[in-house]
């Protein structure tokens, strides 16, 4: 009798520009969690809220949920493009993917990507092994799952590019912090994100001017939450 293979683990397809993919498997990486493996020319996000014992519905949920929040944490770099949810992928105990897509709109553009990888030499010239580490990205994505606020935060900014919910956002972090002079950078800057987001807010009232343009005021922000996450951190 042949025993049908169970699934053992639940992950995401992810699907995307493959210099983004490549982003993504830079700093999801195993034994940390979440991690990315390549299988069958699939990248897939696994993570250990996604164990093989719960139902496909529920996994399906937790995996889209899991690419939202790391989109929102990849917003905040320059260049980067959001990678789609492709779909949920089942592995199985005999080490064969079963794969659940769903249909998604694409689009084709040119892009260049420059990286590279940082090698240690001892002095005989031949590199030294370093224990893995675990990335800052897989640290706020753990943070995530405890920490709503942090949740919600990466929740608006994986819609990339709006000014309502970048403002959205900053208010997380101000009601979170409690004071706009909490957020550790300069007041003057604070104000003239502020008065840009209610200027486009608000359908360019008199009362708002335009002070920054997009780029500046998502610069600003991730500033702010580069020192709040580190705050959450202990960084």
């Amino acid at each position: 009798m042949t025993n049908t293979p169970k699934i053992v683990a639940w992950g995401a397809v992810l699907e995307g520009h493959s210099f983004d993919l490549l982003d993504w498997a830079e700093v999801f990486r195993e034994p940390f969690d979440p991690w990315i493996n390549v299988i069958d020319e699939k990248y897939i996000l696994f993570s250990k809220t996604l164990p093989g014992g719960i139902p496909q519905e529920d996994a399906a949920g937790r995996a889209s949920r899991l690419v939202v929040l790391a989109n929102g944490l990849f917003a905040m770099r320059r260049g980067a493009e959001p990678i789609r949810d492709g779909g949920l992928a089942g592995l199985k105990d005999d080490g064969s993917i079963a794969v659940h897509y769903r249909m998604m709109a694409s689009s084709i553009m040119g892009r260049s990507r420059c990286s590279g990888v940082a090698v240690v030499l001892g002095r005989d010239g031949n590199p030294i092994l370093q224990e893995p580490e675990i990335s800052r990205e897989q640290q706020i994505i753990a943070l995530a799952e405890t920490d709503d606020a942090v949740a919600d935060v990466l929740t608006y900014l994986q819609r990339r590019h709006s000014w309502f919910d970048l403002w959205k956002a900053f208010e997380v972090v101000e009601d979170d912090l409690g004071s706009r002079k909490a957020m550790g950078i300069s007041m003057n800057k604070i104000d003239k994100f502020a008065e840009t987001c209610n200027y486009f807010r608000h359908s360019g009232v008199k009362k708002h001017k335009q002070r920054m343009s997009l780029d500046e005021a998502e610069a600003t922000f991730a500033e702010i939450m580069l020192l709040w996450i580190n705050k959450k951190l202990m960084l």
